[in-house]
């Protein structure tokens, strides 16, 4: 029989009330209940002089129970909420004292606000980060935390969701005593010299705002202000600041006010889009295969870890494993590279102390643990290996196998590419189980996204020793199939060309870019180009015979292997712009900042004069739908063959590859409850119509089966055929 979940004790004079409720005391509907009703009982018990409220293990209550937002409980007699608890404790007759340790967030600070007096251990954050999940605190938060802080700080702390440290939450009136451990006895301690004392003045209730009405909407307009700015297009940031001014009217009264709000946000898309994202970043490392999952195999102990290339990429990888703890051996062929790439490690160590991500002691025990070599020799004892050359398979290729040549033969090898067959790489390995492919995102050192694709031979344990180092570098792993472009560059592609489509048919860059950056993106498609480097497009375009001195002469220059092509990219390349490196690429740069150049627009136009092709007006509308849905029609794809395991991992990919707005939920997401499959189906439909030579607008069957079923696509694995790539 499980445990209860609260559990009161008596120690002397002192009601203890226990939350057991592992790992994180979250605040389910039976926590809350059994809290209200402990309560109670104390209030009830002559015995008691005063209360005290604790976690068991290693926390006091971390939130609420998220899952129950999705998954209402079932079964409970009687249901109370967090405001309800906190006005049972309002109304106690016996002072209250909340003991924190671990992390109060969320409902827990909420529970804590709602006693009369707060103590914490040194190490003990707070904080109400509900805003990240598009809701507000909705347990009477808003309007306890003004009255203890004051309205500026508490429309910080709600719009922002930060978590604070005790020391900053004493300093500020959260906490009223910092105390040492062991926390049961400090609490103890201080209990008996509150008990029995008048706590009128202790009841947050009974608090009142110590400001004018036309302060309060100086302070919350100027609030919103900076939120507008800082969260573009999320409500709940606004919303929560919203919530803070009603602390200047009577306490019931704002509670009220408060409860409206976090039901109007509670019902909204982004709500719901946060929350799905929230389980959908947990879900994702949590890998399963046929027979096997994340849960049943046990990855292999690494500790040291051989990285091979000292370019832009290799160094931002090094700096990743270093800054977790892994030694690192850094090999290059030349010195020069090498000398470049520890120059480069230094560096970024040093950024790091400039912007107190480490201190000094810290950089400097990481930068000893990274060895340069010219030598495979000294990859003889390494457990783990991630190559990061450049992206030519013939090289790769050599480089694996030299790498079999001098490793241990139970090292993990991976290769850090953006779409090269991993399959082919592993051809050169004895022991092709051992490869996978780990997709990093530039820049390696900062980007949380690491595709980890598994080849048809890799083996469950290569693959959950692959996902842990990820995970322990403090990165997003999610596993994903062998093909061209894998998920993330694969759907990318029909994004970035219907973009440069969209230029033929009447856009300029600018528009599409702002167009997408008002849709929510980081960047738009064009910019990124910029950004990353319009050599490395062209160069792949090279690479695959399109465009370049071997590629076949077309006879249409706009439909190349049976595909439509467009020229544009090639000729603003070859006028040498080649992005921000060289201060020109689809804009010209002047102190960074982009700008719309007059000689890209020329280029354009003589360019769509000379193709025939007849300029239009485009529409946002046309530009989000056309770069979106051709990339959700890929996704569907990629879900039909087994790519990826499921909606919400493609979701994922490019909330983290791609900044997409987490309060959108990713495309997959955005289709299925925005747009709505059966609508995305017939406008994918129509676009295959209309460009029968771009065939990444071929209908998916998967999406079709869908939209035909009136189906969710929750339920897309009723309609999968093929046989998965994973």
């Amino acid at each position: 029989m499980a445990a209860p979940v609260t559990q009161v004790e008596i120690r002397s004079d002192i009601g203890i009330i226990w939350i057991n409720h592992p790992p994180v005391n979250a605040l389910s509907a039976s926590v809350l209940l059994g809290l209200y009703e402990s309560v109670q009982q104390c209030n009830r018990d002559h015995r008691v002089r005063a209360i005290i409220i604790m976690g068991k293990g290693s926390t006091f209550p971390a939130g609420a129970d998220i899952s129950e937002f999705i998954r209402p409980p079932t079964g409970a007699s009687r249901k109370v909420s967090t405001g309800q608890v906190c006005f049972e404790m309002d109304a106690s007759s016996k002072p209250i004292v909340a003991a924190l340790h671990g992390t109060a967030l969320g409902g827990g600070l909420e529970i804590a606000m709602g006693c009369h007096y707060r103590i914490a251990t040194q190490t003990t954050r707070v904080g109400l980060p509900e805003v990240s999940l598009g809701i507000l605190p909705g347990g009477t938060g808003t309007q306890r935390l003004p009255r203890l802080v004051g309205a500026k700080i508490a429309a910080d702390l709600v719009s922002t969701g930060r978590h604070i440290k005790a020391l900053e939450a004493f300093r500020i009136g959260i906490i009223d005593k910092i105390v040492d451990e062991p926390l049961l006895k400090s609490a103890i301690d201080f209990a008996k010299t509150i008990a029995d004392k008048p706590f009128s003045d202790r009841i947050i209730a009974n608090m009142k705002m110590n400001l004018s009405h036309n302060e309060m909407n100086d302070i919350i307009n100027r609030a919103i202000n900076d939120a507008k700015k800082k969260y573009r297009g999320l409500y709940a940031p606004i919303e929560c600041i919203k919530a803070v001014s009603y602390s200047i009217l009577p306490f019931k009264e704002g509670c009220k006010k408060e409860l409206e709000l976090f039901v109007l946000l509670m019902k909204g898309y982004q709500a719901g889009a946060l929350q799905y994202s929230f389980f959908a970043q947990r879900s994702a490392p949590k890998w399963s295969l046929p027979g096997v999952n994340a849960a049943s195999v046990k990855p292999l102990p690494v500790k040291s870890v051989g990285v091979l290339g000292g370019g832009t990429m290799g160094c931002g990888i090094a700096v990743a494993l270093l800054t977790s703890n892994y030694q690192v051996v850094l090999l290059e062929i030349k010195k020069e590279f090498l000398d470049r790439g520890m120059k480069t490690i230094h560096s970024t160590l040093e950024r790091y102390v400039k912007r107190g991500r480490l201190t000094k002691q810290q950089a400097k025990k990481c930068y000893s643990l990274v060895k340069p070599t010219l030598t495979y020799k000294d990859f003889s004892n390494v457990d783990f290996v991630i190559e990061a050359v450049f992206e030519n398979l013939d090289l790769k290729k050599e480089v694996f196998g030299n790498l079999v040549r001098h490793c241990k033969s139970d090292a993990i090898l991976c290769s850090n590419t953006s779409y090269l067959d991993i399959d082919k790489i592993a051809s050169v390995v004895p022991s092709p189980d051992k490869v996978m492919g780990m997709h990093f995102f530039a820049p390696a050192d900062i980007m949380k996204l690491v595709e980890c694709i598994k080849g048809s031979k890799t083996s469950p344990t290569t693959i959950a020793t692959v996902i842990q180092l990820t995970k322990t570098i403090k990165k997003m792993p999610v596993l994903v199939g062998n093909c061209d472009g894998f998920v993330a560059n694969r759907m990318f592609g029909p994004y970035v060309k219907e973009a440069i489509f969209l230029l033929e048919d009447g856009a300029l860059p600018s528009l599409i870019d702002d167009t997408i950056y008002d849709f929510g993106m980081p960047m738009g498609p064009l910019k990124v180009g910029d950004l990353s480097g319009l050599d490395i497009g062209y160069r792949d375009r090279v690479g695959r015979g399109l465009v370049g001195p071997n590629a076949p002469k077309f006879e249409n220059p706009l439909l190349r292997n049976g595909q439509r092509y467009s020229a544009l990219p090639d000729i603003i390349y070859e006028m040498g712009r080649l992005g921000q490196k060289t201060g020109s690429g689809w804009y010209k740069y002047q102190n960074g900042k982009a700008v719309v150049d007059p000689v890209v627009t020329d280029a354009i136009e003589k360019y769509c004069d000379k193709y025939g092709f007849t300029r239009r007006q485009i529409t946002d509308a046309e530009i989000i739908e056309r770069c979106f849905l051709s990339a959700v029609n890929e996704g569907f794809k990629i879900l039909e063959e087994g790519i990826a395991s499921k909606p919400s991992d493609i979701d994922v990919i490019w909330q983290f590859g791609f900044g997409f707005p987490r309060h959108k939920g990713g495309p997959m997401y955005y289709a299925n409850k925005m747009i709505g499959l059966k609508n995305a189906y017939e406008r994918i439909e129509y676009y295959w119509k209309q460009n029968r030579d771009c065939q990444y607008w071929q209908p998916s069957n998967l999406l079709r089966q869908l939209a035909v079923n009136n189906a969710d696509i929750s339920e897309y694995q009723k309609f999968l055929s093929a046989s998965s790539r994973l």
